[in-house]
């Protein structure tokens, strides 16, 4: 079985909106936690799931204007948006086939969701994080 996710200040990239972003992400992946332990209807699930695909697309737009107005370097950022390519491959063709019929929503989705998204933000978001937070140290 699933747990929940929950983020905390350690997650933080110091950035209220992505934060608020990243919170909100882990809300919907909880909401599917929720509705896979009630044995929710397909169509609610589905929803959801679509809320999530949206959603991820909103974030990893915001995040794409965050890094480059902070000019984050480019190989870092090619890698960056790579991992959102990835996860979008593989979220998208679960969400197609779910809608046709040929996917369930499973642990195995779920702990996937889960972990991508913590390992995303506490690893890959850090980076950046990390990058701003000393190129603005250096401007004072």
């Amino acid at each position: 079985m699933v747990l929940r996710i929950e983020w905390s200040s350690k997650l933080s990239v110091n950035s209220e909106e992505i934060d608020n972003q990243h919170k909100k992400l882990f809300s919907v992946i909880n909401k599917l936690v929720t509705f896979k332990k009630q044995k929710a209807e397909s169509d609610v699930v589905l929803e959801v799931l679509k809320e999530l695909i949206d959603y991820s697309d909103k974030h990893f737009k915001a995040e794409d204007i965050y890094m480059s107005k902070n000019n984050y370097p480019l190989p870092l950022f090619k890698v960056h948006l790579g991992e959102h390519a990835a996860y979008f491959g593989k979220i998208e063709k679960f969400v197609e086939g779910y809608g046709k019929g040929s996917e369930t929503l499973t642990d195995e989705i779920l702990k996937f969701l889960a972990g991508w998204w913590v390992d995303h933000v506490s690893e890959s978001d850090m980076k950046y994080a990390l990058y701003v937070r000393q190129l603005k140290s250096k401007q004072k």
